[in-house]
């Protein structure tokens, strides 16, 4: 293919994302409408507009936006505290402070209008200017539009967000964190979905261990775009993660941006700094052998953990032949130390053998063990034994036979 025929397919597909198509518009002048000029500080004017759709437009179809764009000029500057008043058929739809328009040589005001609102044959929209302190003149140009379209829809509550697996998790473990946008509406959009910070910027706090963090690309009508990433945290208590923003173009080709809730994650102390447990060499034991055991003793927390007590619990009838090291000087994160011990019954049955850890954390502390069943049944007759009886079995039934021949 030509490249630039590619280039040309490129420009085309571009178009279509970033500019819904136009179902149907008509200017305020194309309706007989001039102007409205409100002039002086603090103010208020309002206009009219009755309009109808025409009848070979479904402006009730789920793929129709219905949308009042309104042209503005505030002068001398645009000031802070100008707001305009919508209403359709008398019902309100917003008010709208200058942080809603988009401005570069003139202002637009991009109105959604409800369409529970709408009636099928005549509709009037009222619009209101309200002066303030240091907007002194505001205009409504003629050049304001009423029309239907098809746009990108990432306005319901839940189209972005970011949600993550558990919000307490343990210092030192992973969790997973997705970022989801899914577009409602008719037609597609380029769109870049990142967080407002780079995340590098908080690698004092937790790490990115895996997955994707930013994604750039078009969202289809009805598609929802979903990328996770995992973290680790690096320090105990709340941590918040930058928001979550999402920049595309309107159906006018106005560059956008909304931004998801911010993600709140609780890092604690685990309930157990050491976790200790007996390991068993075999499920069987027999009475009167020795079994060899082992004691595992893992330090669950991110410090340090010194002067450990060993202690065994073991029940009547049990002994220990090898007692295991009742002291371990010093055991580092997420470290584990075995020790070797053995025991030995006399008389068949379960034994549960416990144990207890104490360490020095801030305060001298306690942490026991579940307790492990040992078994033991009593010993099998070898079958040299059995072998030797049947040989003795034998010679005496031979024996006797002889004699009884004499």
């Amino acid at each position: 293919m030509n490249k630039w025929h590619l280039v040309f397919l490129l420009l085309i597909l571009f178009a279509n994302s970033a500019f819904g198509a136009m179902v149907f518009e008509r200017s305020f002048g194309e309706m007989g409408h001039d102007a409205l000029v409100v002039e002086g500080p603090g103010e208020r004017a309002c206009l009219e507009i009755p309009f109808v759709f025409p009848q070979d437009v479904n402006f009730m179809a789920g793929e129709n936006y219905p949308i009042a764009s309104l042209q503005l000029q505030l002068l001398p500057v645009r000031g802070k505290n100008f707001y305009v008043d919508v209403k359709l058929n008398d019902e309100n739809v917003g008010t709208f402070f200058t942080e809603s328009f988009f401005c570069q040589e003139e202002c637009w005001l991009r109105v959604f209008l409800p369409k529970e609102l709408l009636e099928e044959v005549e509709n009037e929209l009222k619009v209101c200017l309200k002066n303030s302190a240091d907007v002194s003149e505001s205009v409504l140009g003629k050049e304001s539009m009423i029309g239907i379209y098809h746009t990108v829809d990432f306005f319901r509550e839940d189209a972005f967000e970011e949600t993550v697996e558990r919000s307490e998790i343990v210092i030192g473990e992973k969790v997973k964190i997705t970022m989801l946008l899914h577009n409602d509406g008719s037609a597609s959009s380029f769109v870049e979905m990142k967080h407002a910070r780079a995340l590098a910027e908080d690698k004092e706090a937790f790490v990115v261990v895996d997955g994707n963090t930013y994604f750039k690309g078009f969202v289809k009508p009805g598609e929802t775009v979903a990328i996770t990433y995992t973290i680790k945290p690096r320090v105990l208590g709340p941590i918040s993660l930058p928001p979550a923003i999402v920049y595309y173009s309107n159906e006018f080709g106005e560059p956008q941006q909304r931004f998801g809730k911010m993600v709140t994650i609780n890092v604690k102390e685990p309930e157990r700094k050491v976790n200790a447990f007996v390991v068993k060499e075999s499920e069987i034991n027999r009475v009167g052998t020795t079994t060899q055991l082992q004691l595992a003793v893992k330090n669950n927390g991110r410090d340090p953990l010194f002067n450990l007590g060993i202690h065994l619990t073991l029940p009547e009838g049990l002994s220990l032949i090898e007692e295991p090291d009742g002291l371990i000087d010093v055991l580092q994160p997420d470290e584990t130390r075995y020790l070797d011990f053995s025991a030995r019954a006399l008389q068949p049955g379960e034994y549960k053998i416990g144990c207890s850890v104490t360490y020095i954390d801030l305060n001298a502390s306690e942490s026991k063990c579940e307790q492990l069943t040992l078994l033991f049944e009593e010993q099998e007759i070898p079958a040299e034994l059995w072998i030797g009886l049947a040989l003795v079995i034998i010679a005496v039934v031979v024996y006797l036979y002889i004699q009884s021949g004499k």
